[in-house]
């Protein structure tokens, strides 16, 4: 005979034990701060808004952090000798995410070349992105497209550059542009 036929309450132990590691894991993931990707959720001042439309602040990144997660995608960047700062900022809703890369550096017209050189670069249809359309948006120069499942917008403000990648297309209309430019003019990195 087996045994486990001889001894059910070893059974109801185990069991009993395993449902109090599942209660218990369940209690600490709900009591620590919540998670995207793989930073924790701060609380910020007013530096930054905790919201666009429903969009609620997830993430910040700023300096030496920002910059690693940066040359990920361009390596050159940190080796850029007019770099002057580096900030992302993710929002998500129940309906996507927005991720805004903001990159200040030490004048505004080289942020424009840096700005003119990204339309040429994606025009020439080498990257996964489409081919950038330009809008005028508050006075601003705005660079408009989609690719990798998301939407994308770019454009300068002073010596700041700014790329905004959504996954809800229809975001670009509802005035997101407009917020995201008059929050970079009104502020510097």
């Amino acid at each position: 005979m087996k045994w486990y036929r001889k001894s059910p309450p070893i059974w109801f132990l185990l069991i009993s034990l395993a449902v109090a590691l599942l209660v218990a894991s369940l209690y600490l993931v709900s009591s620590i701060p919540a998670r995207y990707g793989n930073s924790v959720v701060i609380e910020v001042g007013d530096e930054w808004p905790r919201e666009i439309y429903e969009y609620r602040l997830v993430e910040v990144k700023e300096g030496d952090d920002a910059l690693s997660s940066i040359s990920k995608i361009h390596p050159f960047l940190a080796k850029d000798p007019g770099l002057r700062d580096v900030v992302i900022l993710i929002y998500a809703s129940d309906k996507g995410v927005i991720h805004i890369y903001a990159t200040s550096f030490n004048s505004s017209s080289y942020a424009t070349k840096l700005l003119e050189r990204m339309y040429k670069a994606m025009s020439l249809g080498l990257s996964p992105y489409t081919q950038p359309s330009k809008q005028l948006i508050n006075n601003t120069e705005v660079y408009v497209g989609s690719g990798s499942d998301m939407s994308y917008f770019f454009f300068s403000e002073g010596e700041t550059v700014v790329w905004v990648s959504y996954s809800d297309a229809s975001l670009f209309n509802s005035g997101v542009a407009e917020i995201l430019i008059s929050m970079f003019k009104t502020r510097s990195l």
